[in-house]
Order: structure tokens, then sequence, then C-alpha cells
């Protein structure tokens, strides 16, 4: 992956662009990423290990999204096998309790 990122920075003319390390924001990140517990209604997650827990709009708007765009996730996906999603990302041959540290796409 590093050496197709160093192709595409030199076809867009940034090869000298040097790499960021940010260990405090890949810290927050995964503290964030490991207490993400979404529901129906809300968004609880911890930072600085702080509970926090906001709604969905909110939590779209922080993300950079316009007030406008608001997704009925329910109706969205209601066509979507879940089961052979998680199967799909995870490789596992059985998803009984699907876990985001089960994905094994390098994409996701």
């Amino acid at each position: 992956m590093n050496t197709e990122f160093e192709l595409i920075f030199k076809v867009v003319g940034c090869e000298d662009v040097s790499e960021i390390n940010e260990p405090g924001s890949k810290l927050l990140t995964a503290e964030f990423l490991c207490t993400l517990k979404p529901t129906d209604l809300e968004v609880p997650f911890k930072l600085f290990r702080k509970d926090f827990s906001i709604p969905w709009k909110q939590f779209s708007e922080l993300l950079g999204f316009h007030a406008q765009c608001v997704i009925d996730v329910d109706t969205t996906i209601q066509d979507i096998d879940r089961m052979k999603f998680w199967t799909e990302i995870s490789k596992e041959l059985t998803c009984y309790r699907p876990r985001t540290n089960e994905i094994h796409h390098p994409t996701l």
C-alpha cells in the first residue's frame, strides 16, 4: 500500500510530501474506535477516558456532513444481508456475533 501511495503522490506532483507521524492522534483514534458502540438512537464512545454519547444527527454534523444530510439507516440498508457482509469483510466462515476487530479487509 505504501508503494501505491508513493506512486499516487508522484502522479499528482506531491512526491516531496513527508509522512506525518502523530502518535497522539493514533492513540485517540484507537480509543475512539475501540469504545464505539452505536445504537439506534445515539453514538456512545470514549475519548481521553471520558464517556460521551451524542445523537446520530449531531455525530453526522461533527463528521462534517451538512445538517440536511440525514439518512434513515434502517431504510437505507434494509436490503443488505448483514451476515453476508460481515462474512465478506471478516473472511470468517461464520459470524455468530461479529466484532469490528474481526475485519480483515485492507481498505476497511
